[in-house]
């Protein structure tokens, strides 16, 4: 049996009545928070046992986070934690021949939660992806960005490669570069 609409108090009325109940809870909490500010004892010193205490919350962050492009990480921390972000920001590197290791060369989706992504120089000497053996070159052009340089590092047994999640080059040359890095956040592939 289906049941009647009727009034108040049949099915379409439920809704109705859980809009009121809704509207009713937040109209009491909004006099509630409205009696936290404007309390008597607001201002009286803080040993007072009639003061109430109110804990601020930060405010929420920027829609975009602030530019933080050409400064060291340490600054770029600073600065983006002084904006309200969180170090919930991707890192990324890239090589470069003009920017120094460590330096925020490129800040991607500012616009995202938690700031996006920041691209770190890890320095130089970089390189074309044309001038990289070929062997090298193959492994490394599928990782790579448009107008990506390579980075060039020398070991005792021979030279590797490095964008910026993968380093590639010779197996004994890739092996001991691969603890030369002070981050070791990348995939390694060697012929």
């Amino acid at each position: 049996m289906v049941a009647p609409v009727t009034g108040d108090g049949g099915p379409r009325g439920a809704p109705r009545r859980r809009r009121t109940l809704l509207l009713a809870a937040c109209l009491v909490g909004l006099g509630l928070v409205g009696a936290l500010l404007w309390w008597p004892g607001a201002g009286r010193d803080a040993g007072d046992p009639d003061v109430v205490e109110l804990v601020v919350k930060p405010r929420p962050p920027p829609v975009v986070a602030p530019d933080v492009t050409g400064l060291t990480l340490d600054d770029a921390w600073q600065v983006l934690e002084e904006a309200g972000w969180e170090r919930r920001v991707r890192l990324a590197e890239m090589a470069s021949n003009d920017a120094p290791e460590g330096t925020v060369m490129e800040q991607r989706d500012r616009g995202r939660l938690h700031g996006g992504i920041l691209v770190l120089s890890s320095g130089g000497p970089a390189v074309e992806l044309s001038e990289v053996p070929a062997e090298a070159a193959e492994l490394l052009a599928p990782r790579m960005r448009t107008g990506e340089l390579v980075l060039v590092r020398e070991t005792s047994v021979g030279t590797v490669y490095k964008v910026d999640h993968l380093l590639a080059g010779p197996c004994d040359a890739v092996a001991e570069a691969y603890r030369t890095f002070s981050d070791a956040r990348y995939d390694d592939a060697c012929y």
